[in-house]
């Protein structure tokens, strides 16, 4: 594809992907609020989830905030049960937050609200589309997932 094509269709993409995100943005909002958290902390709690367990340093980079905003989120996480620090096993230096049981529940039954929003979304779309949709997502995202290795933004 040509240059001027491919900056056509990054707008397009740009702007159905922010419209996407920002309606689902909306709604973890409101899950969050539901469970007693605060988007940051929210973002925070899924971060760790997905890693299974994070240094603050590379949490604080993930999330885009500074050391000490991070920090205070993880504090406030610690003191109400969601997240424990430990020190790492390897590495007595460096301390790791994971979730705890309570926060692993909490995680739980955000995901099994946001799956089930979004199922109910689902069944409205017809499912030849979204047939068509993955076999266009397969085929593109190793080029984009290249693309980005050769930028260093992986």
């Amino acid at each position: 594809m040509d240059r001027k094509h491919a900056e056509i269709y990054a707008k397009k993409i740009d702007t159905l992907l922010t419209s996407f995100f920002h309606g689902f943005r909306g709604k973890e909002k409101v899950l969050a609020v539901e469970v007693g958290l605060t988007m940051p902390q929210f973002f925070v709690m899924m971060m760790v989830d997905t890693k299974g367990s994070c240094k603050m340093s590379d949490l604080a980079k993930a999330l885009s905030l500074n050391f000490g905003t991070a920090t205070g989120i993880v504090d406030r996480l610690v003191r109400d049960d969601y997240l424990e620090r430990k020190r790492d096993g390897k590495d007595r230096r460096v301390v790791r937050i994971y979730l705890t049981d309570k926060g692993k529940n909490i995680i739980v039954k955000v995901q099994e609200k946001r799956w089930g929003r979004l199922t109910s979304l689902l069944e409205k779309v017809d499912e030849k589309d979204f047939e068509d949709l993955f076999v266009i997502f397969q085929r593109i995202l190793p080029v984009i997932v290249a693309g980005l290795r050769d930028h260093g933004e992986d």
